[in-house]
């Protein structure tokens, strides 16, 4: 920052007789109650004495105290665990995090799960009887395939063939092939992973796409372990039962319209794992709470959720964004979501000045932090950075969170000077 100062006659007559003058500072103000310099005004400088020189700003290390884990919206899961271990129901559970809703029945729901693009060539095997379909012969005939032996799919000109391990053609066909097991019990093995219903083989110019298409209430068990403790359900199912309905919720809220698939297999939508992932616990709860979803006025509405609340849940606007939603709002959690161990940050992460500029993309160390604007939780909605050159960032709170592997944004910076101990710290919080 550069500070102009008006000209002074002393400072003229020192220069004509060849007079030395002491140079003028600024001096610092107070600091606020958090321990962070304010930028202010300065009083009128004073020259520094002969042979002194300026005061030298301390460097500093900064450490993000908070709670929660994950985006703060919607059901904590672990807020649901520890309700259905006070005996709450499922439906106490739905109707606390997502207010104003109601539960619906739907009937069987087919969904198309992306598993892999870009491959030159699949690999596919089964643990039962299971066949093959031609989409774009005029007869859809099942060609029986042989169990248990790896099957290789690859493109022939523009046409697509399958192979058995010794490169014996078995099929040739024009577009996309479907295998699927011909019994309920079998599944189709692809990258070494189990999955029930069919997979959709679909060539791209040079590639494949691979799709499982499957119905809802099968791809559910293969999720629900996947984004909740199965263990969970030994005593507290109710839980289970919650995230059962809320990932059948978010599933078919959140589908993709047109294209070959409706969801991903990560946490693009919600991370599935197959036939391999199944848990009898977490299977029982897709069970019990078949085909349920949350509703708002006939709607299916957008069920978030995540880890820990750290107390309170975050209105969706605050973090997401798009405008306010009725059910989406903030609430209490504290009663319920200290069972988890991120309630409380127990190992903040402490970082220098220098570290902290680098990771937010600012050219100087940072010298101060300022939150701006806070949520009701109170996450963090927009926050200042001030570097030791005097530029400043403005950054959302998501984004810092993001950048510095943060596990939520309800945190509070704190600032201290940069000595052996605190570096210490640094070294052990990493």
């Amino acid at each position: 920052m550069f500070v102009r100062f008006a000209r002074h006659p002393v400072v003229l007559i020192a220069a004509v007789l060849g007079v030395a003058v002491p140079a003028l500072g600024l001096v610092p103000s107070p600091p606020d109650v958090s321990g962070v310099p304010q930028a202010s005004a300065a009083p009128a400088a004073k020259p520094v004495p002969k042979g002194k020189k300026p005061k030298k700003v301390p460097r500093f290390v900064f450490t993000f105290e908070g709670r929660g884990f994950g985006h703060g919206v919607g059901m904590s899961q672990y807020g649901a665990y520890g309700a259905a271990r006070a005996g709450q129901r499922v439906q106490d559970i739905i109707a606390h995090y997502y207010r104003g809703t109601t539960l619906t029945v739907l009937p069987v729901t087919p969904v198309r799960v992306l598993l892999g693009t870009g491959a030159v060539s699949v690999t596919l095997s089964a643990d039962g009887p299971w066949g093959v379909v031609a989409e774009n012969t005029p007869l859809q005939v099942i060609r029986p395939l042989p169990p248990g032996v790896n099957l290789k799919v690859t493109r022939a000109g523009d046409g697509v063939v399958v192979s058995d391990p010794d490169g014996a053609e078995l099929l040739k066909a024009q577009g996309p092939l479907r295998f699927a097991p011909t019994d309920a019990a079998s599944t189709t093995v692809f990258r070494g992973v189990r999955y029930r219903g069919a997979l959709r083989i679909i060539p791209e110019v040079a590639t494949f796409t691979v799709v499982n298409h499957i119905d809802l209430e099968q791809y559910l068990p293969g999720v629900v372990p996947r984004e909740m403790p199965s263990r969970w359900g030994d005593d507290a199912p109710a839980a289970l039962q919650a995230q059962a309905i809320a990932a059948r919720s978010y599933a078919m809220a959140t589908k993709r319209s047109g294209g070959v698939f409706d969801m991903y297999a990560d946490q693009r939508s919600q991370v599935y794992g197959g036939a391999d992932a199944e848990d009898p616990r977490t299977t029982a709860a897709v069970v019990a709470t078949a085909g349920t979803v949350v509703t708002l006025s006939g709607q299916i509405v957008t069920t978030f959720f995540f880890s820990t609340s750290g107390g309170r849940t975050e209105n969706v606007e605050n973090v997401f964004r798009g405008s306010p939603r009725s059910y989406l709002v903030s609430v209490d959690d504290e009663a319920f979501d200290a069972t988890s161990p991120h309630h409380i940050w127990r190992d903040p992460k402490t970082f220098t000045d220098a570290e902290l500029s680098h990771l937010l993309g600012i050219k100087r160390p940072v010298l101060k932090i300022k939150v701006l604007e806070r949520g009701v939780s109170p996450r963090v909605k927009l926050i200042r950075f001030t570097s030791r050159s005097g530029a400043v960032k403005e950054m959302r709170g998501t984004e810092v969170r993001s950048l510095l592997g943060l596990r939520d944004t309800w945190f509070t910076p704190r600032r201290r000077v940069r000595t052996p101990a605190t570096l210490r710290l640094v070294a052990a919080r990493r």
